[in-house]
């Protein structure tokens, strides 16, 4: 069978995302040192990142590199990151590898995703959407023994009939729309269902990003800790529905679902 990758769940990331209407302005960028300072119990890590600026006038061609946001990381021992806050262009993502519960998780996450809000000229820019992406991956035990109902429930409305009959190899790709009026917007939900295989066996993966995305950008008072918990929450609870209509009622049971 299928096994998650953790023992009690099979989550690989879960990143809370929030996009701004606007890039953010070139003096917000060049604070992050001092959002660095504030959360550096957290993040002990912090590097600038760039983007290349390529520019052409004539025969003449020439390359800048240009601030465009930072990395904050907490690093586990091996030197992979456990959490990580990026800030960057428009958006600011916070990523944890080391997933236990929603309550912690979605709790520090939110915390850090405010903080780095204060960095935001509130009078010039505004969030226009927020997501919520979280990945599970589950591996076969060897790729002679896969089978697509070790992992999913074949009759899931998410799946292709094509996909039963596919052998071990195969990949769906979807996106559809919900209304969701009490956050004034639209849910997009985008779910890319496959599978690959590595030398253990076939691993399985479920990637599920929910963007809320709002009819009119919220300016950033209108984004306050009730609203930003509320959304979250919801895409939460959009994402387990999705994952009890995809998984086996075995694997419900081993990642604590039920």
């Amino acid at each position: 069978m299928g096994k998650p990758i953790s023992e009690k769940h099979a989550i690989e990331v879960a990143s809370f995302i929030v996009v701004f209407e606007h890039p953010f302005e070139a003096n917000i960028i060049a604070a992050l040192p001092g959002l660095h300072a504030k959360l550096k119990g957290d993040y002990p890590v912090f590097n600038p990142t760039n983007t290349m600026e390529v520019r052409v006038e004539g025969a003449d061609v020439s390359q800048n590199a240009v601030l465009s946001g930072g990395l904050f990381q907490s690093l586990l021992p091996d030197r992979r990151p456990s959490w990580t806050l990026r800030v960057q262009d428009n958006t600011i993502v916070v990523s944890c590898t080391d997933y236990k519960r929603w309550g912690d998780v979605s709790t520090k996450a939110l915390n850090h995703i405010k903080a780095a809000i204060t960095f935001v000229n509130s009078e010039t820019n505004a969030v226009s959407n927020v997501i919520y992406q979280i990945v599970y991956r589950f591996v076969a035990d060897s790729q002679d023994k896969y089978n697509i109902n070790q992992v999913f429930q074949v009759q899931s409305p998410y799946l292709t009939a094509q996909v039963v009959n596919a052998g071990r190899l195969w990949h769906v790709y979807q996106g559809w729309f919900e209304d969701k009026e009490k956050f004034n917007g639209k849910l997009l939900n985008v779910l890319n269902l496959s599978t690959a295989e590595n030398p253990v066996g076939i691993t399985t993966t479920i990637d599920h990003a929910a963007h809320l995305r709002f009819s009119s950008p919220k300016a950033i008072g209108e984004f306050d800790d009730i609203f930003i918990r509320n959304a979250f929450d919801e895409l939460h609870k959009c994402n387990k529905s999705i994952i009890r209509n995809l998984l086996t009622s075995d694997q419900l049971k081993a990642i604590g679902l039920v």
